[in-house]
């Protein structure tokens, strides 16, 4: 679920950051970055357990709570201590007195009591902002939504996209820097084994997996934390309402072209006043159970390694996926509504040796297509085929080199001190006394076969 990739990054963020995403302020900041709505994000976001030791904290105040009393709330033995630790590494809970007490640091205390309290109605107050002449239409958000999103996807895939719907710089330079994409001859880039697991999830996900990079690699540490807070915020509006971009912190502003950028949130030009939650950006912290988007395409594979793949071409994402599958098998004819294809040997080796695409993500795609009569069956790809793909993506790993020391023992009891003390061991053969170590064992192993008294020779 997207939650737990949302509740990691923010583990990543460092003291400052996180106080920022938990509304702390200083007299140089005109905006609070974090507010009720954040906390009550990353609230949302912990597990019951969690959720409980925090609530009871939160009766305690400032003051806290001893922590063998607090012990006591669970029974469970050992599961006090690993949530704590989850709470502790987001900085919801602080140790006091020598880690002898427990509490809520003061922004997020004050935080949680208002969001449970229900005093707002929306994360922003839409203060100085005036009525938009023309707003975009739910229907035209999504449309755009759909569209941006769609092209960054395509864009990943190695479509050859008009200059208008290519995506932004930024856009593209996560995919290089997420290893989703890599640079190949003459400066174009193409899709890895990365990069078709990404295509694979629920885009909730995907979102996360380019706000990470963004987050890590290209925003600004001190933005971090009300980068956060931006996208945590976005979950509590109302998608085809409109925001004044002044209510926005900073960092935040400066974060609107990379959402915009992502499809997160809308806005008509960058001197824009205001801006629109999309149905990605409202939807992106919590995620749903959606599956990836198939676009309306079933796959069909025959036992004869042919492929059918039925398509509906009134959905723009059945483009997406054709692409996908044009990775894994020879297109051969492709009409309106039908492309057909083969799998052959020369196209799977050159998924696993050239895209470092792994066998089990062919097979995956395969099976998350697969058309509604074959997804019925408990394989929808048959039997000689996944066996076949498998034999193939296995030619080139039939032998694995390793370097390390062949030794071999003198006596029983030597043979038997080196095995016991070496860390790892490849191979051994208690008949000829002989077992094969890493270099960092090697000289443990014949310290501990010449203390048992059995020489050892070295190969």
């Amino acid at each position: 679920m997207s939650t737990g990739l949302g509740l990691n990054i923010i583990k990543t963020l460092d003291r400052a950051a996180k106080d920022r995403l938990y509304g702390a302020t200083n007299e140089e900041d005109a905006v609070s970055a974090g507010n009720e709505w954040t906390v009550k994000a990353v609230f949302g976001m912990l597990a019951p357990l969690e959720q409980q030791i925090v609530l009871r904290l939160l009766v305690c105040g400032e003051a806290g709570v001893d922590i063998t009393l607090a012990r006591n709330w669970v029974t469970v033995s050992g599961s006090f201590a690993r949530a704590v630790a989850v709470l502790e590494s987001l900085r919801i809970v602080e140790a006091l007195d020598g880690a002898k007490k427990l509490r809520i640091p003061t922004a997020f205390s004050t935080n949680l009591g208002k969001a449970l309290a229900g005093n707002t109605e929306e994360p922003w107050r839409l203060q100085g902002i005036t009525n938009d002449k023309k707003p975009p239409t739910l229907d035209q958000l999504d449309q755009w939504t759909r569209w941006r999103w769609t092209n960054v996807l395509l864009f990943l895939t190695g479509e050859d996209l008009d200059e208008t719907a290519i995506p932004p710089q930024c856009a593209q330079d996560f995919l290089k820097g997420a290893q989703l994409m890599t640079p190949i001859e003459g400066g174009m880039l193409e899709i890895t084994g990365r990069g078709v697991d990404f295509l694979l999830k629920p885009r909730a996900e995907q979102v996360w997996v380019l706000v990470d990079e963004y987050l890590a690699n290209h925003a600004p540490q001190n933005d971090r934390g009300d980068v956060v807070a931006l996208i945590l915020s976005l979950a509590y509006t109302t998608v085809g309402r409109s925001y004044a971009i002044a209510e926005l912190s900073d960092p935040q502003q400066r974060a609107l072209e990379v959402l915009f950028a992502l499809g997160l949130i809308f806005r008509r030009k960058e001197t824009s006043s205001r801006f629109y939650p999309t149905s990605i950006g409202a939807g992106v912290a919590f995620g749903s159970d959606e599956k990836a988007d198939t676009g309306g395409v079933s796959i069909l594979v025959q036992t004869n390694f042919q492929v059918v793949a039925y398509t509906d071409a009134t959905q723009a994402s059945a483009s997406l996926v054709l692409n996908t599958l044009g990775l894994f098998c020879e297109i051969k004819v492709r009409l309106p509504n039908v492309v057909v294809g083969a799998i052959t040997r020369d196209i799977v080796k050159n998924c696993i040796t050239q895209r470092q695409i792994r066998c089990g993500q062919i097979l995956k795609f395969l099976e998350t297509h697969a058309h509604p009569l074959t997804a019925k069956n408990q394989s929808p790809i048959p039997p000689n085929v996944r066996d076949q793909i498998i034999l193939w993506a296995g030619e080139d790993q039939r032998v694995a080199f390793r370097q390390g020391w062949l030794l071999e023992c003198r006596t029983d009891d030597g043979f038997h001190a080196a095995v016991k003390a070496a860390k790892t061991v490849h191979w051994r053969s208690v008949g000829r006394r002989r077992l094969f170590v890493d270099d960092a064992d090697r000289e443990r192993c014949l310290v501990a076969a010449a203390e048992s008294g059995g020489a050892m020779d070295v190969g």
